[in-house]
């Protein structure tokens, strides 16, 4: 299991990207709401997640990794986007699977 937690204001929106490779890339909030920019390479960045936070600013998801060897050493870079006096985005983080 992989499972990130973020921080940010109370029962606000946040969203989870990854993509292949750091550089260029935004992203439209649902609803027609601003441009994001997210740090990850555009052409391959994906929103994998969105959620709310609870009523402490706390947003929390869990996904499975599936169990195929050909993912092994497999690397992928993410930023988690929320709302916090503005749209704020964590660091970027670097994910290697491992066995």
């Amino acid at each position: 299991p992989f499972t990130v937690t973020t921080q940010a204001n109370p029962n606000t929106n946040f969203y989870f990207f990854g993509a292949k490779k750091p550089g260029n890339g935004t992203y439209l909030i649902p609803g027609g709401g601003p441009v994001v920019y997210t740090g990850l390479d555009g052409n391959s960045q994906k929103r994998y997640h969105a959620g709310t936070t609870d009523g402490a600013g706390v947003g929390m998801f869990t996904r499975n990794i599936p169990n195929k060897p050909a993912l092994i050493g497999l690397v992928r870079w993410a930023s988690v986007v929320g709302f916090a006096s503005g749209w704020v985005e964590s660091n970027l983080q670097k994910i290697t699977i491992m066995p």
